[in-house]
């Protein structure tokens, strides 16, 4: 719809032939990314795949919109608003490959695990993807103490436990004893 809108005619975006490996839409993902050209406005849409396309405009002009980026990474995990959180001035995606920031996935592809801020922690990342089918993984930015807490769902744990990063340090660390599966 035009900017302001309520009614009128909307364009409508066939994300279907984007998506090579089929799937589904999993998330949205907007950032505001700043450039030699100053801000630009992206959307992203994230299939159930992995599969990210990236448009690039501005938001005040329906036609600028352009196709910037597609990328292959690792499947989503929890869906959603649950899969993606903003960390500063980036997004941050949870998928079976790890943590990656929006700014390095749109340039690269899942082959490029070194742009994962959980590489550290991949071998414990990849253990708790037994429950990835659970319901309650989610990514969160917790700015108090500059924490980004991944929930783990897992009947290992009766509340589940949680990755905790150190924003600051990038250090990783497991809490355990907080309630993992709130919704």
């Amino acid at each position: 719809l035009s900017i302001g809108a309520k009614s009128g005619a909307a364009t409508v975006l066939n994300l279907g032939i984007f998506f090579k490996a089929g799937g589904s839409l999993a998330s949205i993902i907007t950032m505001s990314i700043d450039s030699a050209s100053g801000l630009a406005d992206h959307i992203g849409f994230l299939s159930t795949k992995g599969e990210l396309v990236v448009f690039r405009g501005n938001v005040a002009d329906a036609a600028s919109w352009t196709r910037v980026s597609q990328v292959t990474m690792g499947r989503p995990i929890g869906g959603g608003q649950r899969c993606w959180t903003k960390l500063g001035a980036d997004a941050l995606i949870l998928c079976v490959d790890g943590v990656f920031p929006f700014t390095k996935a749109i340039l690269s592809d899942r082959t490029e695990l070194r742009y994962s801020l959980s590489e550290k922690i991949s071998p414990r990342i990849r253990d708790a993807l037994s429950y990835s089918g659970d319901f309650g993984w989610q990514i969160v930015y917790f700015p108090v103490g500059r924490k980004l807490i991944v929930n783990v769902p897992t009947s290992l744990y009766p509340d589940g436990y949680q990755f905790v990063m150190n924003t600051e340090t990038k250090a990783w660390c497991v809490f355990t004893g907080f309630n993992a599966h709130r919704s």
